[in-house]
């Protein structure tokens, strides 16, 4: 089995499916995480239609497991890997354990603007065939000023037919989980 890009699990059956997951990789990440969580949460559309969940790679540093019940109140699912397992497989946990309909992997030290997942749902809903969606992001400092913008791949919203070939330049995009 390749280790690096193991098969998905489907949902099992009777598990209820919200549309998003947002699904949160950490490692030793305290620094940026209650930005990130707050920016999610100030969006929340409820269990019902939003999976939230931290994914600790074993952190050596801080106390992600505390800042997530500090932070989400209960609302915010903390799964902590029982040894550091490195990067790629911590995102491939992010992705076996989610089960919404669409998942988003959010970085730790990301965040997602007011009306994010609104837009989303919207070409969604536009476009019921797509498989992935697909974003510009913004680049931040450390105090959080914004640097720079990513480019526009297209000015109207859309279908690229030639996403394949620029995904690696997209940082931030969320998977359809299933059919």
């Amino acid at each position: 089995m390749n280790t690096l890009f193991p098969p998905i699990s489907p949902v099992s059956e009777g598990i209820h499916r919200p549309l998003w997951s947002v699904m949160i990789p950490t490692y030793n990440g305290t620094k940026y995480l209650e930005q990130t969580l707050k920016s999610v949460l100030e969006q929340d559309p409820g269990p019902d239609q939003m999976q939230i969940e931290v994914v600790d790679d074993c952190s050596t540093q801080d106390d992600p497991e505390q800042l997530v019940r500090e932070i989400g109140n209960g609302r915010i699912s903390f799964y902590r890997q029982p040894q550091n397992v490195g990067l790629l497989p911590n995102w491939n946990a992010c992705i076996e354990r989610s089960r919404g309909h669409w998942v988003h992997l959010l970085h730790q030290d990301d965040a997602v603007l007011p009306g994010f997942y609104e837009r989303l749902n919207q070409g969604i809903e536009r476009e019921s065939g797509t498989g992935a969606l697909l974003c510009r992001h913004l680049f931040m400092d450390e105090e959080g000023d914004w640097q720079a913008m990513s480019e526009l791949e297209r000015r109207t919203p859309g279908i690229l037919t030639d996403w394949l070939e620029k995904l690696p330049r997209f940082s931030e995009s969320s998977s359809r989980r299933s059919w």
